[in-house]
């Protein structure tokens, strides 16, 4: 999912930079493209399968827990997904369960 977001930035936008991040926590892990183009994308419509662009987004939508986009203040716009996952590990203790 995270190189259909890069294919996109390559394919779609003039943006000379892209930058990708991950963040993870004990329950998910979220993956960030951000570029420079302002141009947000949007889901194209189901085609015939037979395609060969426009599956991208579907994929990520189809796969992520979440997903989204959000522009970003001095230009450009960040795409994301998160996918929620169990470890089996017990949540970390915090003071106020002792």
């Amino acid at each position: 999912m995270a190189s259909e977001l890069v294919t996109n930035v390559i394919q779609h936008t003039r943006s000379s930079n892209a930058m990708i991040t991950l963040r993870l926590d004990p329950t998910s892990v979220t993956v960030t493209v951000t570029d420079e183009a302002d141009q947000l994308p949007r889901l194209c419509d189901e085609g015939t399968g037979l395609d060969r662009s426009g599956r991208g987004l579907r994929i990520v939508d189809a796969l992520s827990a979440e997903w989204g986009v959000e522009s970003v203040r001095q230009g450009g716009k960040r795409v994301w997904f998160m996918l929620a996952f169990d470890l089996g590990f017990p949540p970390p203790r915090t003071p106020l369960d002792r």
